[in-house]
């Protein structure tokens, strides 16, 4: 079962994380330009997904935050991308339904 932690391995630090973003996903982008960045994925890993969890579910120290941003950045973009575009519009009204379920305490849930 590939859970996708190992290619993550390398990434120890805040700096680490921050470094494989900048040159994964943003090569182009100044320090300046992901500064934002930054302050919405902090470092903390009670704040990283799975969200609501505190410091358990970590592969590594930065797993939460890069399982967080990449969430992000792979799901809820374009859904929102989708969504905020349809409303600009005007046509109709734009639902959108979000599910929590509830949390198991399972280190690595892969399926």
């Amino acid at each position: 079962m590939f859970c996708g932690v190992e290619r993550y391995s390398f990434v120890r630090s805040g700096k680490d994380s921050e470094d494989w973003i900048h040159s994964f996903w943003f090569p182009d982008a100044t320090a300046a330009e992901l500064q934002p960045l930054w302050k919405a994925y902090p470092s903390n890993a009670s704040e990283g997904s799975p969200f609501g969890t505190g410091d358990a579910n970590q592969a590594h120290p930065q797993f939460k935050r890069i399982a967080a941003f990449a969430g992000d950045a792979m799901f809820n973009s374009g859904r929102r991308y989708l969504t905020q575009n349809l409303a600009k519009k005007g046509d109709q009204n734009i639902w959108v339904y979000s599910k929590r379920r509830v949390r198991f305490p399972v280190m690595f849930p892969c399926f």
